[in-house]
């Protein structure tokens, strides 16, 4: 992701209140495809929580609890045109993982049933 989109989602999301990026090196640096820098957005999950549900009308619909013990949420807006997901560290950060649109629910069905 380059420096221009981070700002401009950092900017969107309204995480500019506290340092929103937490940054993390990649100790691969050998790698041949020359990533050497993960960026994410992170800040108090409260404040995250605010946000989404003021600028996108999210709330959560699903999560998990990772090995970790952070937890894994999909926020969605009610009309499925957003959708947002987070993981929170045990002690209370929020970090976006991944958002974007057309968020769809689709029927669990367990792999190799028959329907």
């Amino acid at each position: 992701m380059t420096k221009k989109k981070l700002l401009s989602l950092t900017l969107l999301l309204g995480l500019m209140t506290l340092p929103a990026m937490a940054m993390a090196a990649d100790d691969d640096s050998d790698s041949q495809d020359g990533a050497s820098t993960q960026q994410m957005l992170c800040n108090k999950r409260s404040e995250v929580m605010k946000n989404l549900s003021a600028n996108y009308r999210e709330a959560p619909t699903a999560l998990g609890v990772s090995s970790n013990g952070g937890v894994l949420e999909v926020m969605t807006s009610k009309d499925g045109k957003t959708w947002t997901v987070l993981l929170t560290k045990p002690d209370g950060t929020s970090c976006l993982v991944a958002m974007g649109n057309s968020w769809e629910n689709v029927k669990y069905i367990a792999a190799g049933t028959n329907s």
